[in-house]
């Protein structure tokens, strides 16, 4: 039988030629939070997703990676992985008279080769699969009970009449696209410009193989013309005729909001025809104009737009796409199926909350509703980072009970294809992290972990978490009724008699 030899410090290590599935330098590697040390991390390697391994940490051997250190990327039935090693060696043929009991205790290594006064340590990758395969089935069925509870609680809520809104800055206005419009949201790039076309449009792209014409909403809206920056973003939306790009500012917030708080523009506004604005929104201080794309896409550019295609995939079956908001932490993106989140927005006051968990930043009042606020990256043990007019609150339902988490910034809203979603292998040991961390999205130069936002929390915490609303709560009220107290306490003012 023939194996593969390679070098950890200064020892020979040994695994099946038939297992390798091919060696490779260190390929850019995404981390994924909460995974033990030895985890570096997940990697795309021509469109297949497998996680990498420091094998020296994996076995208690000292040492950095270094600089010309190999990948081996195994493969054995349905797993796949990549093992770090410092440098590999050569291929040996092995017969059963060289395999023997190794005395090392490592629960990893059970046989040795010992061709002349060499001695090969045989890496045993079945006990990596099995303990990993063994962690991964308990958080799937931990998962699959939490989903099973939570939809019992959902038979039991009515549902309220509320839409969500996409809200972007134009200038020094702030306007929203109802998000059943918004296909995606995309970073700005220049156009390939169309003779014969209104200054307001811009050109083309090619949005993975389809031509999306692109629209300076700014210049329709009849607003000043600023030169696009790293902030400019594309709104897609898509009507009946035509899927088309509105370059806007600044995407600003998702909200959640009821049917109810959309007024009919002013008469002002209707008398001088201006019905690319079919509604007004007022939340706390500020107004948001809600534009009508029907209106808004222009004849002209009708014809420019391709007919949206079905994704199939190569044995010519119909793949599904779905919306999800693409946000970072450090350097690492994260996506959230947009269905799970409620509403998107700007960190405002947070109320500390003594004795609370250390992932719990405190609590956010949010239109007369007490939100608890965690903070994404403590709760992923990552460095903490300064708060800045990028950070957002992602507001989602834990078990029916609204919770916002704080994250360094919102990308936009991606539409993905199922065929580029991958499960994350079972042989990759990421133990609590597979509770809510189990699939990941290839879009063409990066990664995008997808986050089962709502199972973040374990039992346990979400438990803490409740304690932390009730005691908050319990404060709020104690506060009102020692102020109604003072108001009944206060002398009347008596009246002068004229």
């Amino acid at each position: 039988m023939q194996y593969t030899s390679f070098i950890l410090k200064d020892q020979m290590y040994a695994i099946p030629v038939k297992w390798v599935r091919e060696i490779i330098r260190l390929p850019k590697v995404t981390e994924v939070p909460l995974t033990p040390d030895y985890i570096k991390g997940i990697s795309n390697l021509r469109g297949e997703v497998f996680p990498i391994i420091d094998l020296k940490k994996r076995l208690g051997i000292e040492g950095d990676i270094p600089e010309n250190a190999k990948t081996i990327v195994i493969r054995k039935d349905d797993d796949i992985f990549g093992i770090i090693v410092d440098r590999t060696s050569q291929v040996i043929d092995v017969g059963e008279k060289d395999i023997e009991k190794a005395s090392t205790s490592n629960e990893f290594i059970e046989n040795v080769i010992r061709i002349d006064d060499t001695i090969y340590m045989i890496l045993e990758i079945d006990k990596f699969i099995e303990k990993n395969r063994e962690i991964e089935g308990k958080e799937k069925q931990n998962r699959q009970q939490r989903g099973t509870l939570s939809e019992k609680k959902k038979e039991d809520i009515v549902q309220e009449n509320y839409v969500q809104l996409v809200t972007f800055e134009m200038g020094d206005e702030i306007y929203g696209f109802l998000i059943k419009d918004v296909q995606e949201i995309i970073r700005y790039r220049e156009p390939n410009e169309v003779p014969n076309m209104p200054d307001y449009v811009k050109g083309v792209i090619d949005l993975r193989n389809i031509i999306l014409p692109v629209v300076d909403l700014r210049t329709m809206l009849d607003i000043p013309w600023i030169a696009p920056d790293e902030f400019t973003k594309v709104i897609v939306v898509q009507t009946e005729d035509a899927k088309i790009g509105f370059i806007v500012d600044r995407i600003r917030e998702v909200l959640r909001i009821g049917e109810s708080k959309i007024k009919e523009p002013p008469s002002i506004i209707k008398a001088r025809d201006r019905n690319e604005i079919k509604g007004i929104v007022k939340v706390e201080n500020e107004t948001i104009m809600l534009l009508d794309p029907v209106v808004l896409i222009p004849q002209e550019v009708v014809g420019l737009s391709d007919t949206e295609v079905e994704d199939q995939s190569e044995e010519g079956v119909i793949t599904q796409e779905r919306q999800y908001v693409v946000f970072k932490l450090g350097d690492e993106h994260y996506g959230v199926d947009i269905e799970k989140v409620k509403e998107i927005n700007r960190l405002t006051n947070i109320t500390r909350v003594p004795r609370s968990p250390k992932f719990v930043e405190g609590v956010m009042n949010l239109r007369g509703e007490i939100l608890p606020i965690i903070d994404l990256r403590k709760r992923f043990e990552l460095e903490k980072a300064e708060i800045n007019d990028f950070t957002r609150i992602i507001v989602i339902d834990i078990n029916d009970k609204r919770t916002g988490f704080i994250v360094d910034y919102v990308e936009g809203v991606e539409k993905i294809s199922d065929t580029y979603i991958d499960e994350l292998t079972a042989s990759l040991e990421i133990g609590e992290t597979a509770r809510f961390i189990n699939k990941v999205a290839r879009m063409d130069d990066k990664l995008i972990l997808i986050l089962n936002i709502e199972d973040v929390l374990s039992k346990k915490e979400e438990d803490q978490l409740e304690k932390v609303i009730a005691k908050t709560k319990k404060k709020t009220q104690k506060e009102g009724e020692t102020e109604t107290k003072k108001e009944k306490k206060r002398p009347k003012k008596l009246k002068r008699a004229k």
